[in-house]
């Protein structure tokens, strides 16, 4: 009898550890949301790209310029990649669980683009 619940206590003391790893290893990060708008107008940004330097972790913003990311806890910063239309940024996440981005428009774009006007093809 003793040999069984020294058996069975030695199965209780792994589950133990496991359910503690696991619940350390949920712990060991954090989400952060918010919005990503054009600096100018306000409006919402769709589509932009969100990232976590040296990691996996990315996502883009929904219909209405939302995102929400799960970060590790020693994450520092995120990057926003650039578009056609917009420049990118670096962002300091810090402690924040809420980070609104605001983009500017980027006029560099422009300079790939050929201009057709009356028969004509002007380059910059």
């Amino acid at each position: 009898m003793s040999q069984a619940f020294k058996l069975l206590s030695n199965k209780n003391s792994y589950l133990f550890l496991l359910i503690l790893i696991s619940v350390n290893i949920s712990y060991a990060q954090r989400t952060i949301s918010g919005s990503v708008i054009d600096v100018v107008s306000g409006k919402a940004l769709i589509g932009i790209n969100i990232h976590i330097p040296n990691t996996k972790i990315n996502t883009q913003t929904d219909f209405q310029g939302f995102y929400n990311l799960n970060i590790p806890n020693d994450a520092t910063e995120l990057i926003v990649a650039p578009t056609e239309n917009y420049t990118g940024q670096t962002v300091s996440i810090g402690t924040n669980d809420t980070l609104d981005i605001a983009l500017k428009e980027s006029t560099s774009f422009l300079d790939r683009y050929k201009c057709f006007c009356f028969d004509k093809i002007y380059w910059e």
